[in-house]
């Protein structure tokens, strides 16, 4: 999922590089016998003259150095570029761009794999989605914000281990299994949706506003109880018991489509104002008496006992059967109308509704 677009200030940068090598001593000039030519030593490029460069290179100019279609964007803060907006552009590699400093670029569904381009760029976000990047060796000790490898074969995250300001992670459908780098990281906003995670001890007491294990493998929520956690998506997950997280103080929690079946752990959690439990087996809705719910998302036709606790809570603005984070759920009005015109199916009228497989993820 592409991220929100962003906006930055300019971070100057300027470099000259002088390489040079020894080998044997150089000859004595005041003996040169024609056997030697005066070497002329390389020229040095002033700051000023790359500057100058960067005065002249406009998008047009850029474009046709990457290679890129119209859907390239660029910002410009003085003589430089500072963000590079090349989503389905058609670059393929970024060598163009070395040396400018880039605060936020992002490649998403490019054939850009090779990042080193970027090694001197203080980049503060950078998305990835869907492109070719594996490696992301270049990104070390960035100041990167927000990092964005969704949908790519990303399986190692050493490097975020040196982002000392990373706040949001997301990756989605990447193929990373170790989250121990993540140990002594900042970051606040993870998502590891459809990851082949099955660890997540080295997450144990940490901070999160956001944490989303939808689709991976994870069944225990032993080292999710340690931590302190705003929101956790828990979506087609094996997760059956909600205990270890009774003393969390979630406000938002989606167990849509896991295997849940018991609510009693979440009777004391005051905090919690969204909850999804759509397409669960859970049949009682009791143990949500007590609890400030704002929205709730749930299978009227599964409800054995508690409706009633539900339909006369003060505080629930939305009511819904499935939630796909886009569309606003029903106002309760609405929602209680339709369930008394019987258009939510009662197992005890024997008209079961089937859970739907098709249904979205809630981002």
């Amino acid at each position: 999922v592409i991220k929100s677009h962003l906006t930055f200030a300019l971070c100057c940068f300027t470099a000259s590089v002088v390489l040079s090598g020894c080998a044997e001593s150089p000859p004595d000039s005041s003996k040169n016998d024609g056997k030697w030519e005066t070497v002329k030593p390389p020229e040095v490029r002033s700051s000023e003259a790359q500057e100058y460069d960067n005065q002249m290179i406009t998008a047009s100019e850029m474009r046709k150095r990457l290679g890129a279609n119209e859907n390239a964007q660029f910002e410009k803060t003085g003589r430089s570029f500072t963000t590079a907006l090349l989503a389905n552009s058609g670059v393929k590699d970024l060598e163009p761009l070395r040396n400018q400093p880039l605060k936020a670029l992002d490649l998403s569904q490019t054939e850009v794999s090779d990042l080193s381009p970027l090694s001197d760029a203080p980049l503060e976000k950078l998305v990835l989605v869907r492109s070719k990047v594996t490696d992301l060796t270049a990104l070390q000790n960035k100041p990167l914000d927000l990092l964005d490898a969704s949908q790519t074969d990303v399986s190692d995250i050493s490097v975020v281990s040196t982002l000392s300001r990373l706040e949001a992670l997301y990756l989605e459908k990447a193929k990373v299994a170790d989250v121990s780098p993540l140990k002594d990281s900042p970051v606040k906003k993870l998502w590891l949706n459809d990851c082949p995670i099955e660890d997540l001890s080295p997450l144990k007491g940490k901070f999160l506003t956001e944490l989303n294990l939808c689709d991976t493998p994870i069944e225990s929520l032993e080292t999710v109880g340690t931590m302190q956690l705003g929101t956790l998506w828990l979506r087609n997950t094996k997760v059956t018991n909600l205990a270890p997280i009774a003393s969390v103080e979630l406000v938002s929690l989606d167990l849509e489509g896991s295997m849940v079946t018991d609510l009693a752990p979440l009777a004391n959690m005051s905090t919690l104002q969204r909850l999804n439990i759509a397409r669960t087996e859970i049949t009682d809705l009791t143990p949500l008496a007590n609890l400030p719910l704002s929205r709730l998302i749930f299978s009227p036709e599964k409800i054995q006992s508690g409706i009633e606790v539900v339909r006369g809570m003060p505080t629930l603005r939305e009511l819904d059967t499935s939630f796909d984070g886009v569309a606003q759920a029903m106002p309760p009005a609405e929602f209680w109308s339709k369930y008394d015109a019987g258009e939510f199916a009662s197992p005890a009228k024997g008209n079961e509704k089937k859970a739907d497989p098709g249904a979205e993820e809630n981002k």
